[in-house]
């Protein structure tokens, strides 16, 4: 059972990936209120620079970083992530970084297909193994990765996102275990796994029955919430926890018909 440890971020520094809009920001500004610093990293330099003066009116006196690097070029992002961990500890990793291409998986261009893995699952390794390498050194330091609902099951015209999102989950709770089994108790990973939000990401998009698009500050203030609780899952919204257990009870003719019934399986937004 997840412990309430009530975590205090005062003081550390959090790296947020995908950090200058949607729920990247909406991290930012969070960890900020709570005293902490922030380091931005994204794709486009500009953004990151408006989001870095947006959040400094409110930040008091607080460290406001930008690395602007694309995660689509590991080697790119481990220069740029290998040079700001040298001289800067990072106690708090969020990868929120993410990209999706829909339509049909033979109409999407490999290429995008491609895109969509770099940036969703192995940018994320990636930055990843080179943070984690600086808390297991020090035993102590916390990550978030930022799955989706859509890593719960399939969803037809979403085949690349999904499976990368089914790999962010299972890499967590592998390393969760790891860490675990090391003696790291020190090291706390955290999956969140929200439905359709409110970024622009999913423009067009339809959420299932009993579900509803996301608030971005909402949904990352839940999420914001069971991290300094200690919790090693959140799910939003909290009735999606019966898709794994309704999958793995049902036969697969009738999940599947349940999912047509629910929209899981028109929620893309796009036609067959």
């Amino acid at each position: 059972m997840d412990k309430p440890v009530g975590v205090k971020v005062a003081g550390m520094r959090a790296l947020i990936t995908g950090g200058s809009r949607g729920m990247g920001f909406e991290w930012a500004k969070l960890l900020l209120k709570d005293q902490a610093h922030v380091v931005l990293l994204g794709q486009n330099q500009e953004a990151l620079l408006k989001a870095q003066k947006e959040l400094s009116l409110t930040a008091k006196n607080q460290m406001i970083d930008i690395l602007p690097v694309d995660m689509r070029d590991d080697g790119a992002l481990r220069d740029r992530v290998q040079e700001f961990i040298k001289g800067n500890q990072v106690d708090i990793l969020v990868n929120n970084a993410g990209l999706v291409h829909r339509g049909k998986f033979v109409g999407v261009p490999f290429e995008k297909h491609r895109d969509v893995m770099e940036v969703n699952i192995l940018g994320l390794m990636s930055i990843t193994h080179m943070v984690l390498k600086t808390m297991v050194a020090r035993h102590a330091g916390y990550i978030v990765n930022i799955a989706s609902m859509a890593g719960l099951t399939g969803v037809p015209h979403m085949a690349s996102y999904v499976a990368s999102k089914w790999a962010v989950i299972g890499f967590t709770e592998s390393l969760r275990l790891e860490m675990r089994e090391a003696g790291l108790e020190g090291i706390k990973l955290m999956t969140f796994c929200p439905s359709y939000v409110q970024t622009g990401m999913f423009r067009g998009a339809k959420p299932p029955f009993l579900s509803r698009w996301l608030n971005p500050a909402d949904t990352v203030q839940k999420a914001y919430d069971g991290f300094k609780r200690g919790k090693t899952l959140v799910i939003d919204p909290e009735i999606a926890h019966l898709i794994p257990l309704a999958r793995s009870l049902l036969p697969t003719v009738i999940n599947d018909k349940v999912w047509q019934i629910l929209g899981i399986h028109k929620s893309s937004g796009l036609k067959d």
